[in-house]
């Protein structure tokens, strides 16, 4: 579904990745793991076509993608979803507004079928109908994490992009989103790339891993076998 290789960027001018390969199959999870700094949110933002200063290439499917673009709707979709939904998130838009954009803009949902569109959506991410006419502040932070995610499924990507989603989350609510989005991929064929630091969410929801390290990869592979037979000491103290 997704290849890129030899994935470069740079920041004011200093690199901060360089020589990054990586595959990813349709409704599949692929974990980017490392520490603060290692380069993996620039990683997201260069294959959700927003870091300008950025080489190599990218395909998605049979399409070749430019990375200085951001191609969100449809199969040959790319979403981001960051992690702090309350900074991604309009203050000034209830949360049908916020879902009611994307469906408008693919040009799939006419107008009489937008309240509709949107029950189904929240209905997706396990979120009530009376959810709609609230704004992100009246919402908790898990509930505003599936409202995010709500938004990138309205424009029916080919790919989840999510950075840290769950890092700000209490341990029982961080399981229910990867619950979900688990059910995603399988209902949807999503493929998504999970970038974290959380290596029980690598053991309990990705099958496959690279770790990065000062804008590298120093160990890839599946998850099992990495993180039981951790090679590179970036890995290792990863794990604690």
């Amino acid at each position: 579904m997704l290849r890129a290789a030899g994935i470069g960027a740079t920041a004011g001018g200093r690199p901060v990745l360089s020589g990054i390969d990586l595959e990813l199959r349709a409704g599949t999870a692929l974990a980017v793991a490392g520490v603060s700094g290692a380069g993996k949110t620039t990683l997201a933002r260069v294959l959700a076509g927003l870091h300008r200063d950025a080489t190599g290439s990218l395909r998605l499917g049979e399409q070749t993608i430019r990375l200085d673009r951001r191609i969100r709707h449809g199969g040959t979709g790319i979403q981001l979803v960051t992690q702090n939904p309350l900074s991604a998130l309009n203050p000034r838009r209830t949360v049908a507004q916020t879902l009611g954009r994307p469906l408008r803009r693919t040009g799939r949902t006419p107008k009489h079928a937008l309240r509709q569109r949107i029950t189904e959506l929240l209905a997706a991410v396990d979120l009530a109908p009376d959810i709609a006419g609230r704004y992100p502040h009246q919402l908790s932070g898990g509930q505003r994490q599936r409202v995010a995610l709500a938004r990138a499924l309205a424009a029916e990507p080919a790919v989840l992009v999510c950075d840290e989603i769950t890092s700000a989350l209490d341990h029982a609510t961080a399981n229910s989103i990867m619950g979900l989005l688990d059910r995603i991929r399988a209902d949807r064929g999503t493929a998504l790339l999970v970038i974290t630091h959380d290596m029980r969410i690598v053991a309990g929801h990705c099958a496959g891993i690279v770790v990065l390290d000062n804008g590298t990869i120093v160990e890839s592979g599946t998850a099992t076998v990495v993180l039981a037979t951790p090679a590179h000491p970036a890995t290792r103290a990863l794990l604690g």
